[in-house]
């Protein structure tokens, strides 16, 4: 804010200089987030698909909507934004005219990002389809959902990060216990791990608790090949004793 008070002060030529740079950053970053988003929704170029692929396995791409639309309107905003600059270039214009390049293109990256990213995003770091895999293992049945009997509405957290134990706790809509004392009624515990470590924490709390827990299920988000998210089940004899 207090460089803005430069604004009135700046040479005609370094304004112009703000302007080109401005234009021909922002517009080759719209062209790359267009040229992403048509690898990722259509498989082409075949080669940024591929790339795509590896990032988020498995992502089935929808068809055009409403986000669609409105990274459209965005770019053709651009283009009239970027008209409208350069055909005043030599007038004598008011002071925020050396801004508007600059910080509409900042508004149309963000723009295109949150409308045709954030699907693929979201389906490549969020945890809710890891909770709905996690939840469907707990089902004697395979289908996802809440289970009813006395401490199967819990999880131990052991070795959760704050983030993912939120995360987690959110799209599941379980209750989680830190420690094995604030969750001794709890019949499961989710673990987290690191396939770098060659499943260190895992290996050591089933040596330190033989024959009390059993695997019930391992899972990772689609984007992170390193993090093991392990859930595992009371042996009822174990909680009996």
């Amino acid at each position: 804010m207090l460089s803005a008070l430069g604004l009135s002060t700046m040479r005609r030529s370094l304004v112009g200089l703000i302007d080109w740079f401005a234009l021909l950053c922002f517009s080759a970053g719209a062209v790359l987030v267009w040229v992403g988003w048509s690898a990722a929704t259509f498989g082409w170029p075949a080669k940024v698909a591929q790339n795509f692929e590896k990032l988020s396995p498995g992502y089935q791409a929808s068809m055009p909507g409403v986000e669609f639309a409105l990274a459209v309107l965005a770019s053709m905003a651009w283009v009239v934004l970027v008209v409208w600059r350069t055909r005043r270039a030599g007038g004598s214009g008011s002071i925020w005219r050396p801004m508007v390049l600059t910080s509409g293109g900042v508004t149309l990256i963000w723009l295109l990002l949150m409308t045709l990213w954030v699907p693929r995003l979201d389906y490549a770091k969020s945890f809710k389809q890891v909770a709905i895999q996690m939840q469907t293992a707990m089902q004697p049945t395979g289908k996802a959902g809440l289970v009813i009997n006395p401490g199967e509405t819990c999880i131990v957290d052991y070795g959760l990060g704050y983030p993912q134990r939120a995360l987690m706790q959110y799209h599941s809509g379980l209750a989680f216990k830190t420690g094995l004392k604030a969750g001794k009624r709890c019949n499961y515990l989710l673990l987290q791990d690191d396939k770098r470590s060659d499943f260190a924490a895992l290996k050591a709390f089933q040596a330190e608790h033989a024959g009390q827990w059993e695997t019930l299920w391992t899972g990772n988000r689609n984007s992170d090949r390193h993090e093991r998210l392990v859930l595992l089940r009371r042996i009822p004899q174990a909680q009996a004793q």
